[in-house]
């Protein structure tokens, strides 16, 4: 976990998501002031940097209100997921969760 947090996680992707051209931090001029604020906030703080790729994708990102009527920043990576390899795995069905739970139980009473 803590390589994760020390260079990241790979992401693999099943198709290229289209690349945007930027033009570094001259891009959040065009949202909302609160929107702006926040970003500069977190930049500030060291919890984003700006990206140095010439090429991005763009997320769309917008406010929401928090319950003590600051602002929570939101990152939508809907469009994004869809270009994303997703691990595939199989949920147990309600029998065969029953039969662990009974099989557990039996061993910790056979335990006593």
């Amino acid at each position: 976990m803590l390589d994760i947090v020390k260079h990241g996680l790979r992401i693999d992707f099943v198709s290229q998501p289209k690349l945007s051209s930027v033009k570094g931090l001259k891009q959040i001029g065009n949202l909302p002031l609160q929107t702006t604020t926040l970003i500069l906030e977190l930049l500030k703080i060291g919890a984003i940097q700006e990206s140095q790729e010439k090429l991005i994708y763009l997320n769309r990102i917008f406010t929401v209100p928090k319950a003590n009527g600051k602002l929570r920043l939101i990152l939508d990576l809907k469009k994004l997921n869809v270009h994303v390899k997703t691990p595939k795995f199989t949920l147990p069905s309600i029998n065969q969760i029953l039969l662990m739970i009974n099989s557990d139980t039996c061993s910790h009473v056979n335990q006593i």
